[in-house]
């Protein structure tokens, strides 16, 4: 704390994630995806991290309420820079950040502003309040981890 200030909603926002990444392969190399990773050259930073990610280590990339300040072209690109890294990618955004995960829902998003998708991959696994509130699991969440 003496080095960087700390966002008070920021381990709020961070609950929902800690399920999914306690299913992971440990130890994990754990990659955020926001402010510090510099939103205007997002792909190429995040493709550098995962480079330098320790040997050994499950690199992890993560965001949380991030992608919704880049355009959908922009977004679109960082999706396709995802698929294409030795990581596993976790997504905790609102369900317009990537409208081609609501395909993928076994019911309807709601419908309000304050639902997220957390997602693992291109996945949607779960329905999520966006300061951690709430985490509603969806019928076929099952996480299986590939890539071990």
């Amino acid at each position: 704390m003496l080095v960087r200030l700390t966002q008070t909603n920021e381990s709020a926002r961070c609950a929902t994630l800690l399920p999914v990444l306690a299913t992971l392969p440990q130890p994990l190399a754990l990659i955020e995806v926001g402010a510090s990773a510099g939103l205007c050259d997002l792909n190429e930073a995040v493709s550098r991290l995962v480079a330098r990610a320790p040997t050994g280590a499950m690199p992890v990339v993560f965001h949380s309420a991030v992608l919704t300040y880049l355009s959908p072209e922009a977004r679109a690109q960082f999706a396709r820079t995802m698929r294409n890294l030795p990581y596993h990618w976790i997504s905790n955004e609102a369900a317009s950040v990537f409208p081609e995960l609501l395909d993928f829902l076994p019911v309807p998003a709601p419908t309000d502003r304050a639902t997220f998708v957390l997602a693992f991959g291109e996945r949607p696994i779960a329905f999520t309040r966006p300061h951690g509130e709430h985490l509603h699991w969806l019928s076929d969440a099952c996480l299986t981890v590939s890539g071990e």
